[in-house]
């Protein structure tokens, strides 16, 4: 058996990603996403082929955006949830409706309440079908001629 040569797929080789700039972005804030479309990459495929190959890259992805998560994100969390509670120590109704709804999972029930008859017309005979079509075609072109008469002007 021969050896033969990979075929090329066409066009040109990627550059090598610019794993410094990724690390700087993920620290940054910018989502893994975006900075892997910086790069001119598919996040999906470096999420699961770039980070996995390369453990130590992989785990640098994961400490860099938990460095901005513990830097920008959760001392502001901390700050509106103690805001938050303050407000409903003070009695404002809307915090405490959003508290119940949200932490505590209250759901509000609604009530429709429906007045008048349901007609299946499906469950008449043909004949009755036919006289209750005509009926209601009766009254449409007396709804229609008494907007037609309405709509007139004498002057």
């Amino acid at each position: 058996m021969t050896d033969k040569p990979k075929k090329n797929k066409g066009g040109r080789p990627r550059k090598p990603i610019n794993k410094e700039e990724v690390l700087k972005d993920l620290e940054e804030g910018v989502t893994k996403k975006d900075a892997y479309k910086k790069q001119g990459r598919s996040p999906n495929k470096c999420i699961a082929v770039l980070e996995k190959e390369d453990q130590k890259f992989g785990q640098q992805v994961k400490e860099s955006t938990q460095a901005f998560l513990e830097r920008e994100v959760f001392p502001k969390k901390a700050f509106i949830v103690s805001a938050f509670w303050e407000k409903i120590a003070a009695g404002d109704t809307s915090a405490i409706i959003y508290g119940m709804k949200t932490i505590v999972g209250l759901k509000e029930g609604r009530t429709i309440e429906v007045s008048g008859e349901v007609q299946h017309i499906h469950s008449l005979t043909a004949e009755q079908r036919k006289a209750k079509i005509d009926e209601l075609k009766a009254q449409l072109d007396q709804a229609i001629d008494v907007q037609i008469l309405e709509g007139e002007d004498d002057t």
